[in-house]
């Protein structure tokens, strides 16, 4: 997906991320409500444990795929600045920055340099 972000593929990526963010959002409400409930009852250390353990889980697992998602956009502009070098390759670093945060859609670097 990465080596060419055509329009199904980044499609695809952006509703697998929107349904990530509703995921954790609902694990969010979750966990508050397991912490409510835990709150009520201040003298069972084993759900106070259970809750914090899992809170502790899914912070861990939501920095992770921070991590990748970051990862992921880093080597996507990355690739768009070494295409956009191939294409132009007396560009000054500005517009290698710019090409690389530029939104290019269905269209991609190369697809621009044949029109």
């Amino acid at each position: 997906m990465l080596a060419s972000p055509d329009h199904q593929s980044s499609a695809q990526l952006e509703s697998l991320v929107a349904d990530t963010q509703k995921r954790n959002y609902g694990i969010k409400d979750e966990i508050k409500s397991l912490e409510r409930d835990a709150a009520r009852e201040p003298n069972n250390s084993f759900k106070q444990t259970q809750v914090e353990a899992l809170k502790r889980s899914f912070t861990n697992q939501l920095k992770e795929f921070q991590q990748e998602e970051a990862e992921y956009s880093r080597r996507y502009r990355d690739a768009i600045a070494r295409q956009y070098r191939i294409v132009n390759p007396d560009a000054t670093e500005q517009e290698v920055n710019e090409a690389a945060n530029a939104d290019w859609g269905n269209e991609g670097i190369f697809q621009q340099a044949v029109s």
